[in-house]
């Protein structure tokens, strides 16, 4: 299936390679929270709240502007990202193999 709704309550969760995934908006309570390479995922508007975040190899990925909150955050591989510039107050953030992010230091 793809409805993953009803996972909101799960304290870890890992959907790694859950191709047929797309709206991830009811996993914000989720602490741990493990969404590498699931290609078809492009909102994660509504993960913010998220500890751990693993986003690796989520091509469809653009805007990470809400994830501020994240302690932990992957974008390894996320060639849709272009700007990280509100990630500032993340703990770790991992954005190897990211080509098209633009860092200008002010």
């Amino acid at each position: 299936g793809t409805d993953v709704s009803a996972l909101g309550h799960v304290t870890t969760l890992n959907l790694i390679y859950c191709n047929n995934i797309t709206d991830v908006s009811a996993l914000g309570g989720v602490i741990n929270l493990n969404l590498s390479c699931c290609h078809r995922v492009t909102d994660v508007s509504a993960l913010g709240n998220v500890t751990n975040l693993n986003l690796s190899e989520c091509y469809g990925i653009t805007d990470v502007s809400t994830l501020g909150g994240v302690t932990n955050l992957n974008l390894s591989c996320c060639h849709g990202v272009t700007d990280v510039s509100a990630l500032e107050n993340v703990l770790n953030l991992n954005i190897e193999c990211c080509p098209n992010i633009i860092v200008l230091k002010t």
